[in-house]
């Protein structure tokens, strides 16, 4: 059990942990050795000993510390938090198999990967996010850093470059479609924006551009002129 005692003797003793004199303050005395009380810590969690604290296979540590039984497959530390990579019933810190773990499911790597887009993954886990196909070794697309499969991929690619109605704001496929305006809209949906009524090639504008058909024209002769 480590004892905090005042040091007032001439002959003083360094830190084991900053090598730093310890002064004439607090510090720690433990085995034979002395720290800065803020320089006492757990060799597993990192955090500062404030109270008892125990010898766990040669190293100093807390009593959270002492009671967690699950210690790292890869560096030995205890691990004290829920959060962790499992394999084969051995626990690990995320950190300590960062590069061997699956980015979607968290697993650590095993069996058949696949290492695409700079991240690794089960070869069961790389799915396509669209439909989630499970994508493995085949071909994929790739869009935002996101992978699809060719039939996704190939939807995705013709939505993005699909042209839009301004009007009903629907697809505009293989079929007729009138340009007015730079903009591009179904012919059943390019209609007088007076009376709705739907226009035929050649039609009228107002001074803001506005369209509209024969009969409105009649009724607003100053305001309308005709569009070919």
């Amino acid at each position: 059990m480590a004892e905090f005692r005042h040091d007032t003797s001439a002959n003083k003793d360094n830190c084991a942990k900053c090598g730093g004199p310890i002064g004439g303050g607090k510090y720690i005395s433990a085995a034979g050795r002395t720290w800065h009380p803020e320089h006492f810590l757990c060799d597993e969690c990192g955090n500062t000993i404030t109270a008892q604290f125990f010898d766990k296979g040669g190293k100093k540590v807390c009593q959270k510390c002492r009671e967690s039984s699950v210690v790292c497959g890869k560096c030995g530390q205890g691990i004290t938090s829920s959060d962790y990579a499992e394999m084969d019933g051995r626990k690990y810190h995320p950190h300590c198999v960062a590069d061997q773990t699956c980015c979607k499911c968290g697993g650590l790597l095993t069996g058949e990967t696949v290492n695409a887009l700079d991240k690794n993954y089960h070869s069961r886990c790389f799915s396509c996010t669209g439909c989630g196909k499970t994508l493995g070794m085949d071909e994929f697309f790739e869009d935002g850093g996101r992978p699809y499969c060719a039939s996704c991929g190939d939807s995705l690619h013709k939505q993005q470059n699909l042209v839009t109605c301004s009007q009903c704001g629907r697809g505009i496929d293989n079929g007729p479609y009138t340009t007015y305006e730079g903009r591009k809209y179904h012919e059943s949906c390019f209609r007088c924006t007076l009376c709705s009524k739907q226009l035929g090639p050649n039609f009228y504008v107002d001074d803001q551009q506005r369209q509209a058909c024969y009969d409105c024209a009649r009724k607003n002769p100053l305001k309308l002129r005709k569009k070919t």
